[in-house]
């Protein structure tokens, strides 16, 4: 088995055990567990995902699709993340996804 394939597997049990904790339990502190597990088997394949809530966002960003929520097109700020951003870290950081998010003006 490659390495590859190791950390694939890490991650598909990871999940398998997320899914039996969901159906027996409510306590989020055992899925937290869980999910920082997966997210360091991300890591082992260089794989970041971001979630930028409560990000300022302006038109410039480029690791970001937005939709304005009210009105007014400045100060504004991501209220909510549809998609996260996801990054390969390698030589280069390469977005393998950019993030969709709804922003709104900062209050």
């Amino acid at each position: 088995m490659t390495d590859t394939q190791s950390v694939l597997c890490n991650i598909i049990n990871q999940i398998f055990q997320i899914e039996q904790k969901c159906n027996q339990e409510l306590d989020s502190s055992g899925l937290q567990r869980k999910f920082k597990r997966i997210k360091q088997h991300f890591g082992e394949l260089d794989i970041e995902v971001l979630d930028p809530i409560g990000q300022s966002y302006d038109d410039t960003r480029i690791d970001c699709d937005a939709t304005i929520s009210g009105e007014g097109i400045d100060q504004l700020k991501i209220i909510e993340v549809v998609k996260p951003i996801i990054y390969h870290k390698g030589a280069e950081n390469v977005i393998l996804q950019r993030g969709v998010v709804i922003v709104a003006k900062e209050q």
